[in-house]
């Protein structure tokens, strides 16, 4: 037992490592209410705001949580809180993680916060560390970058304006944990406070605890929605303000299956937005698209051609090529520049545009030849899954135009390029759903496909062995419409013709071996669509069996469609995409003499997703394998998956095709015989020359 003197004495002790540990917070910690300026942008420091709901994070992860055992990366606290009150937006986020493996390290140590100075605000709270159950502050300000964020810029021809906050963390290990905490005030005006707030519930690492909370003005009708089986959210009124919130814990990761359509979030949700109608929404966005200013000349001049040309149709596919090809797509979306766009006049003669700009041009000059069309507002990202969106402005993320004609309605896209052949062929997208801006625009339309969209390949092989029966001629068809043609044509303008020929028997090589043969030809045709491209080459010796004959055939346009996902078994819809057909013809001239040892069944396999055909036909000396694919719809749903991942994997076995024959005695043999005695003739002279030395 301790003498009282000892235990003072460790008191004393005590107390100077407390007043130490004090002494260094205050002077590493950032000063409180002040602002900083880097780069020519300026973020301050700065507590919490009053009414923000601060966490306490757990003292240790609890043994019966998911992530307690083997992860990589587990969040510890994922809280979102924000207030749409009076009229203004504050979005206050609080992200505690812990980079459980030493690989996930480089990840922990950096942090961006992205925001758009243009309207935005960004306070930091705090930055700090656990380590060994004890926090460290981390908050140096001098420390943090800001610098614009233009990676879309990069990527995708887009200046938005946002700048990213970057905060790098010295001496982050494995088994840290970090933690930190900001606000971003303000919003984009242009919206004019119609935003929905969209919180995800779980991610893919595991949380120990999600919190999500919204704050209104009371009085306020809300439209609130939540997916994936979610509970409604707690709804609280505390006499001038009404709450919104989800608070959740011991979230398993959710297993990334990948291949989502687009309509589809492996994540649950909470949505919550006041409640409007998308009559509401069309209202607000055609007062971004008023009365366009007097057009340009040149630009009426090419108007007043084209309304020559013989019918509707010839005149607004020569006005879409127009603009696609003439006005190159880049989107200054500063501002108001997001949803607001450029005056048509404009665009036209600065020759630049981002999807709203082009889609008003467009349809500026549709109306001009006394076609009707208007802008209409589409999800790249959500697609279809729009219907799910509380009615706002940010449910959309591109626009393209509507064309009303007396017996159909077309979808155009101003920024799409290669696009060739009748304007009610061109293929559309998976954009499922749309808001016109028009007057009479009060609810989501859905984009019906033109029957005559079709998106097809047709390949067609003729393989041709020369009467010694070793080499063999290939003559080549392929021919693209649709999608897929416009794919093959941005491919010719990135690539070299000399490019593309190295391309083609580079891999008709890795398939046969050597071989010798032209540049591939090239047939565009911009009345019907069709891409067309033609090659020729001799094998020198592509069999795979000498004894008899044998060659490894296969229908490469097909089987590029049956690759096998990653996952077998889903809980989630597989995508499948734009459906496309597709007809392989493989023929084989059987030289004069020979038999065939085996040929393969036809045979025909599908579902509701797809169909599959492989035909033999034999004509004469001619053997003719068809394989025909034909895609039926854009996903498959889980329960379906199963049997659809079988048929794929049939499908896969049914498309290569093993030629063999018996050929006449002497077929080659004279070749043969010559390479033998070749081989030997440097045998004996490599021999001479060692004895020589």
């Amino acid at each position: 037992m301790q003498d009282r003197e000892t235990v003072r004495g460790h008191f004393r002790v005590r107390r100077v490592w407390l007043w130490l540990g004090m002494l260094l917070l205050l002077v590493g910690a950032p000063s409180y209410g002040k602002s900083y300026q880097h780069g020519g942008y300026h973020f301050d420091v700065a507590p919490a705001p009053a009414w923000v709901q601060v966490r306490k994070v757990a003292d240790r992860w609890p043994t019966d949580a998911p992530g307690a055992n083997g992860e990589r990366w587990r969040f510890w606290l994922m809280d979102t809180q924000i207030d749409r009150r009076h009229g203004h937006r504050d979005v206050y986020v609080d992200r505690v993680y812990e980079p459980v493996s030493q690989e996930m390290v480089r990840e922990a140590g950096k942090f961006a916060i992205n925001f758009n100075p243009d309207f935005e605000t960004l306070t930091l709270h705090r930055v700090e560390l656990r380590r060994d159950g004890v926090w460290q502050q981390r908050l140096n300000p001098d420390t943090v970058t800001l610098a614009r964020r233009e990676s879309s810029f990069d990527s995708s021809d887009m200046a938005t304006g946002e700048v990213s906050a970057l905060i790098v963390l010295d001496d982050v290990r494995a088994g840290d944990v970090v933690r930190i905490s900001y606000t971003i005030s303000g919003s984009n005006p242009i919206l004019g406070g119609m935003e929905a707030e969209q919180f995800f519930s779980d991610w893919f690492e595991p949380i120990l605890e999600r919190h999500a909370r919204v704050w209104w003005d009371a009085g306020l009708p809300l439209d609130v929605r939540t997916s994936k089986g979610l509970a409604p959210p707690t709804v609280v009124n505390q006499g001038d303000s009404e709450s919104v919130s989800l608070d959740l814990a011991k979230l398993p990761a959710v297993y990334n299956e990948g291949s989502y359509p687009r309509w589809y979030s492996p994540t649950g949700s909470l949505n919550v937005s006041v409640k409007r109608s998308w009559s509401d929404v069309a209202a607000w966005a055609r007062k971004l698209y008023p009365t366009p200013q007097p057009l340009p000349a040149d630009l009426q001049q090419r108007i007043r051609q084209w309304q020559a040309l013989p019918d509707v149709d010839q005149r607004i596919a020569a006005a879409l090529r127009s603009v696609q090809e003439e006005v190159r797509y880049f989107g200054v979306e500063l501002g108001e520049n997001s949803h607001r766009p450029a005056e048509p006049a404009e665009t036209w003669t600065r020759r630049y545009g981002d999807c709203k700009d082009k889609a008003r041009l467009l349809a500026t000059i549709l109306r001009a030849m006394g076609i009707e069309a208007y802008p209409a507002m589409v999800s790249a990202a959500e697609s279809r899954g729009v219907h799910d969106w509380p009615a706002s402005p940010n449910a959309f993320d591109h626009v393209i135009v509507q064309v009303r004609l007396p017996d159909t309605v077309l979808w155009l896209d101003a920024t799409q390029t290669q696009q060739r052949g009748p304007v009610r062929s061109l293929s559309r997208d998976l954009l499922g759903t749309a808001l016109p801006v028009s007057p009479d625009s009060h609810d989501l339309v859905d984009i019906q496909r033109q029957s005559s969209a079709v998106d097809h390949i047709s390949v067609d092989e003729h393989y041709v062995p020369d009467p010694q029966g070793r080499g063999v001629r290939l003559e080549l068809r392929s021919e693209f419409r649709g999608s897929v043609a416009e794919g093959m044509r941005q491919q010719l303008q990135v690539k070299s013709a000399d490019e593309l020929a190295r391309s083609y028997s580079d891999y008709y090589r890795r398939r046969f071996g050597e071989l010798e043969g032209a540049a591939p030809a090239i047939h565009d045709n911009a009345d019907t669509g069709a891409l067309v491209i033609t090659a020729q080459y001799h094998l020198a010796d592509p069999w795979v069996e000498h004894a008899g004959r044998a060659i490894d055939l296969n229908a490469d346009a097909i089987g590029g469609l049956m690759n096998l996902p990653q996952v077998a078994r889903r809980s989630a819809p597989y995508a499948i995409g734009v459906p496309v057909e597709v007809e392989q013809t493989i023929r084989f001239d059987v030289p004069s003499g020979w038999s065939s040892i085996n040929l393969p069944a036809s045979q025909q396999l599908g579902d509701t997703a797809m169909k599959f055909e492989h035909r033999l036909e034999i004509d004469g000396n001619h053997v003719v394998l068809v394989n025909h694919y034909s895609g039926l719809t854009e996903d498959v749903s889980a329960a379906d998956f199963p049997a659809h991942f079988e048929l794929m994997r049939k499908t896969r076995e049914q498309i290569f095709t093993r030629l063999s024959f018996r050929a006449p005695a002497g077929a080659g043999d004279t070749q043969d015989r010559d390479q033998r005695l070749d081989k030997l003739l440097r045998g004996v002279m490599e021999q001479g020359d060692a004895h020589g030395s």
